[in-house]
């Protein structure tokens, strides 16, 4: 890599951070800690990723019932399971779209094998992929990438395969922090309405004491 090449990539790097500095306030994390995950090892960059979607997950969950307080209990349980878990609760609550379940479904399953066996810690996507037959390798790269392969040009396929197979991690990571970023909408919409309609109780309030009083 020539030395402006180098200089290029860390501005661009530099200025990626700046932009998620926001993100990071918001969720209480270090500044820079988004971005830096893209220089973890591939187990890392796994199991941390996966921590950070399930409290988004969690989070939906709390947001969508509208009581902080169970926010612990839907902490404790694990996000994969669809009948006892997370994701349960969010197809359930319908807090999910297709491709964010596809997304967390794969997630969850590659985080499960990795954390279970203790020779995984040395875990490469590039071995990983090579295990791959072609139409797993497909299925891996729809859900990760969230991008609709379903009737897309050969060309457009195979470069966006080519394109994850050689760099997994941002496509990986752009797609954790796009559910991250609905999440925080999502909730402070939820924290809108419980506004709104404790605003309309109030005014329903006002208007009964007003007429009793009248009466």
């Amino acid at each position: 890599m020539s030395e402006q090449t180098a200089d290029g990539a860390e501005e661009s790097f530099e200025a990626f951070s700046r932009l998620t500095l926001d993100l990071e306030q918001a969720l209480g994390l270090p500044a820079g800690f988004l971005v830096s995950l893209w220089k973890e090892d591939d187990w890392s960059f796994v199991v941390k990723i996966h921590s950070l979607v399930e409290a988004a997950v969690t989070q939906r969950i709390t947001a969508a019932v509208g009581d902080a307080r169970l926010s612990p209990v839907f902490e404790r349980l694990q996000l994969g399971q669809e009948k006892t878990g997370k994701l349960g609760f969010a197809k359930a609550l319908d807090l999910l779209q297709p491709d964010e379940l596809r997304y967390i479904r794969a997630l969850a399953e590659l985080r499960n094998r990795l954390v279970h066996y203790i020779d995984q810690v040395r875990f490469s996507f590039t071995e990983y992929f090579a295990s791959l037959d072609k139409n797993r390798t497909d299925e891996v790269l729809r859900a990760f990438t969230a991008y609709p392969l379903d009737g897309a040009m050969p060309e457009v396929k195979e470069g966006l395969r080519a394109r994850f197979l050689k760099h997994p991690k941002p496509l990986i990571w752009v797609n954790a922090i796009r559910i991250v970023l609905v999440t925080r909408t999502l909730k402070e919409k939820a924290a809108a309405e419980r506004k709104l309609k404790a605003i309309g109780r109030a005014l329903r309030a006002v208007d009964e004491a007003e007429s009793s009083e009248a009466s």
